[in-house]
């Protein structure tokens, strides 16, 4: 991943520290760091809270965009050699097993597609969602059979969360002249849970 993944960064780090506070009785105007100090540690690393579907809870979190930062990034961003890989489908760990499986229909395959897209983006969410369901629908199959649909939701699910992100990387890093490399791995075992 790189930083423009939706999952890399804390999403709502302040909601998150708001909720720690308040599972640990910690007043709301006082230092939080202060006050978790004092929570045995066994009680702070119980704690599971859940992110959203397609972020995460716990992580970095940087007060300007991190495309910004990427855009204003000087030497030492511009002046090293970066190469960035990706594999055909990133996202296997966004379905469970039942899923991977077996497939599913269309409808839990909109319901997927919308929460990805309600959760990562803020704007046009119809519009994104009616355009990625339309460019990974295979119209010329005419039976959509759950294993297509799985398919298909992975590449879009893969190239929306990770893919797209990293190719946008490389081409922030290599416009102003930096050497930059992006590979594509496409090998698959015999034996293997997910096939590529």
């Amino acid at each position: 991943g790189s930083i423009l993944c939706p999952w890399a960064v804390a999403s709502k780090p302040d909601s998150t520290a708001r909720q720690v506070g308040a599972l640990f009785g910690c007043p709301s105007d006082t230092d939080l760091a202060e006050c978790l100090r004092r929570a045995p540690l066994s009680k702070i690393l119980a704690l599971d809270l859940q992110a959203p579907r397609f972020l995460s809870v716990y992580g970095p979190w940087f007060a300007t965009d991190p495309q910004t930062s990427l855009d204003r990034a000087g030497d030492s961003f511009i002046s090293r050699p970066v190469m960035v890989g990706v594999v055909s489908t990133e996202s296997y760990l966004d379905l469970n097993s039942h899923q991977v499986q077996l497939g599913f229909e269309e409808d839990q395959r909109n319901r997927i597609l919308r929460t990805f897209i309600r959760n990562t983006y803020l704007y046009h969410l119809n519009e994104l969602f009616s355009t990625v369901r339309n460019e990974y629908t295979d119209w010329d199959k005419p039976i959509i059979h759950p294993i297509n649909l799985r398919d298909s939701t992975l590449e879009a699910l893969s190239d929306g969360h990770t893919v797209s992100r990293m190719v946008h990387l490389t081409v922030l890093h290599s416009r102003r002249g930096s050497t930059t490399f992006l590979l594509h791995f496409n090998h698959q075992t015999r034996e293997t849970d997910y096939i590529q």
